[in-house]
This record gives structure tokens, sequence and C-alpha cells, in this order.
């Protein structure tokens, strides 16, 4: 199953992100983005099962976000 990414901005905000979902028992995993046009991006994959409850905890925590569908 194909990880579902949630679009951070920069390291430091994306290692913020990570620290917390990980301290609720969500695993997730650091990635760059390089190729889109807002240039070098960071993000986290997270595993679709725990998708939407990553969203709520960084929802809750007033972390900014962007969901990213590689469906597009």
């Amino acid at each position: 199953m194909e990880p579902c990414v949630l679009k951070i901005g920069t390291v430091t905000q994306a290692m913020r992100a990570r620290r917390l979902l990980s301290s609720m028992g969500i695993s997730a995993r650091l990635i760059k983005n390089t190729g889109g046009v807002e240039g070098c991006v960071y993000g986290l994959a997270i595993h679709p099962t725990l998708f939407s409850h990553a969203m709520q905890i960084l929802n809750e925590n007033h972390m900014p976000y962007e969901w990213v569908n590689r469906n597009r």
C-alpha cells in the first residue's frame, strides 16, 4: 500500500511534525520533494490507515500542512 503524503514546507517544520506524530504513536517518514514548481518542499509519508488520525493531530496542534493527492 502506497503511503499518503503531507506537504509540510521546511525541513524544521517537517521534523517537528514527525516528532509530534511519533509521540502519539504514528510513524512518519521525512521526504524531500524537489520536482515541484515551489522548489524544495519537505513532507511526511504516512501509512494510509493512520493518515486521518495524523491530520487530526496536526490540526489540533496548529501545524500547517497540505495533503498531496498523487492521483492527479
